[in-house]
């Protein structure tokens, strides 16, 4: 890209979204598929898995939420 498009973060500079959430430890369950969000991070991957109350993969942590980006999110799923 910096071969072909070298000047594009000049014209389109890379910005990093706002977060949506972060803060409180808590399994992420998905009813629909009875299973929660589990990762690796030694593949660097979020997926579905059986949920296991143990398991420290499935625990998540958030200290706050960005209103304004779930409502925008949450406003393609209507």
């Amino acid at each position: 890209m910096s071969e072909v498009a070298w000047d594009l973060p000049k014209h389109y500079p890379p910005v990093e979204p706002p977060a949506a959430a972060w803060g409180e430890d808590k399994s992420l369950y998905h009813p629909v598929s009875n299973s929660c969000i589990d990762s690796s991070p030694n593949e660097r991957r979020v997926f579905m898995n059986t949920c296991d109350p143990s398991s420290l993969s499935q625990q998540w942590l958030f200290e706050r939420t960005n209103a304004t980006v779930l409502e925008h999110f949450n406003q393609g799923a209507n």
